[in-house]
């Protein structure tokens, strides 16, 4: 009896090997992710019992604990769409095989009603609906949600499993890597001259008959650093040009009006451009184009949108081959690799300041510039920018942090450690062009570990990107170091500008 008992855990760990060995890399990962996500989800649920319907927000029972794998947005992931797809798939065979005896999953095609939706509703927002129609519809209590984000060559993937209804967490994974060769993946996608497709973005927008009199120019960022670059500064201009060609080819009476978020500020302020602080009244017939662009392998995967002021989106996407691409258009500075892996900067909270052209810039006039700040913990930041002329602002916090009205914990200047503060952000009422004088300028930056806004003197604290006096400008390290009762760390880094 023994020697059987042996025999068949014997034959139960070859066929599990074997099972082990038969998988590939992907599924092993996307097996892992199921062996993180299930257990937690069986848990987290097990008690719902009559609780049930508010923690998921509609009626049901305790084996009703339905799992659907929300399928990314290609707007928003680093990697090819059909690789997402692939990879969405195996979630969901993988949670399928290693569910518990309560938990159902709904498969993609029973949520095409839902994934038809997803071009104009993202997964949070549509958590965030008390109602979340579409989601109750195809019956489902909870969806994996994933994260793909790119580290070097490779990617980061995550998944967590959200309440429709309430957005409460109920699983999360950890973060794998994936070794993905994106070049090869791409290749069965049709890849275009940057000429081309952006010819053939312009002619999908006229083909399309929208009712736009007014078309307003945002920007088209690089999706890794959030920056506006000269690659994404000559879609925005060459497609605004041919589309309103497009147009009035068709349309011989008709003249599109083109306007741009961009305006220039005070002739004071390196800050030469910025958002107005109030957005302005729509026009009628006014479409908001943006878009933005990842680098996968030699292809750059381009997204570009129109907006109605409705909201309504019309999108298309493209592969460009890189070696179309200018060589002087191309700048792609990575988020991930902006910082090294130590706090190079002194102090005892940790405070580093990097930007798109690395911890040691230099930027030429009519370039842009952005900055990111990061600290080890918690703090508040304060930040200064000084001319090589002496003319220095506080960039830091400021008032134009944010087209609409900003946090009283933003105005304070406090940021999470760990969390990279990009100055200006994408959604900030101003940007940062160079322009003279040329020289040795600096970025300088302090953080405390509790609110110093009014303990400073007014002609520092309160003048957001407005020039301060030089001699403020000369004390400032003075001005911080002499507060009472503080943790402080200081950094500063030098900013060549040339013509």
């Amino acid at each position: 009896m023994a020697r059987r008992i042996a025999n068949l855990l014997i034959i139960i760990f070859i066929s599990q090997c074997v099972k082990s060995f038969a998988l590939s890399p992907e599924q092993r990962v996307f097996e892992e992710i199921a062996r993180d996500l299930v257990p937690q989800f069986e848990k987290s649920t097990s008690s719902w019992g009559t609780n049930l319907q508010n923690a998921i927000g509609f009626g049901s029972s305790p084996s009703d604990k339905t799992i659907a794998v929300w399928p990314f947005n290609p707007q928003e992931i680093p990697v090819p769409e059909n690789i997402a797809r692939r990879w969405s798939r195996l979630l969901e065979a993988e949670i399928v095989r290693s569910k518990g005896e309560a938990t159902r999953v709904v498969t993609r095609k029973a949520l095409k009603t839902l994934i038809a939706e997803q071009q104009t509703i993202s997964a949070f927002e549509q958590i965030e609906n008390p109602t979340a129609k579409l989601a109750k519809n195809a019956k489902v209590a909870a969806l994996a949600i994933g994260d793909i984000r790119p580290e070097g060559e490779d990617y980061l993937i995550s998944y967590q499993i959200i309440g429709v209804q309430t957005g409460t967490i109920l699983a999360a994974s950890r973060e794998y890597r994936m070794s993905v060769d994106v070049a090869d993946a791409s290749r069965a996608e049709r890849t275009m001259p940057l000429d081309a497709a952006l010819q053939s973005a312009i002619e999908h927008f006229a083909d399309q008959n929208l009712p736009i009199e007014n078309l307003e120019l945002d920007a088209v960022r690089d999706s890794r650093t959030k920056a506006v670059t000269d690659f994404g500064n000559f879609v925005t201009e060459t497609f605004s040009h041919g589309y309103a060609e497009q147009l009035a080819l068709r349309l011989p009476e008709f003249r599109l009006r083109v306007s741009s978020i961009i305006e220039q500020p005070p002739a004071t302020t390196r800050f030469t451009t910025y958002r107005t602080e109030q957005p302005e009244t729509t026009k009628p017939n006014q479409y908001r184009f943006e878009g933005n662009y990842w680098r996968l392998g030699k292809n750059i995967d381009l997204r570009l949108s129109l907006t109605s002021p409705e909201g309504e989106k019309v999108a298309w996407s493209g592969k460009i081959d890189i070696r179309s691409v200018p060589v002087s258009l191309l700048d792609y500075s990575s988020k991930a690799s902006r910082f090294g892996t130590s706090f190079r900067d002194k102090g005892p909270i940790g405070l580093k300041i990097s930007t798109n052209k690395g911890r040691n810039p230099s930027y030429r006039i009519g370039e842009r510039m952005v900055i990111w700040v990061e600290t080890q913990e918690d703090a508040y930041l304060s930040c200064f920018y000084i001319q090589a002329d002496g003319v220095g602002f506080k960039i830091y916090p400021n008032r134009f942090l944010s087209k609409a009205p900003i946090s009283t914990s933003e105005k304070k200047g406090f940021i999470k450690g760990g969390e990279a503060v990009e100055i200006p952000g994408s959604n900030a009422n101003f940007a940062f062009d160079i322009q003279p004088p040329t020289g040795r300028e600096d970025i300088h930056c302090f953080a405390t570990d509790r609110d110093v806004s009014e303990e400073l003197p007014r002609e520092i604290g309160a003048r957001d990107l407005e020039p301060i006096r030089q001699r403020d400008l000369n004390n400032l390290t003075n001005f911080f170091r002499e507060l009472p009762a503080i943790r402080i760390s200081e950094s500063l880094t030098t900013v060549s500008i040339s013509r």
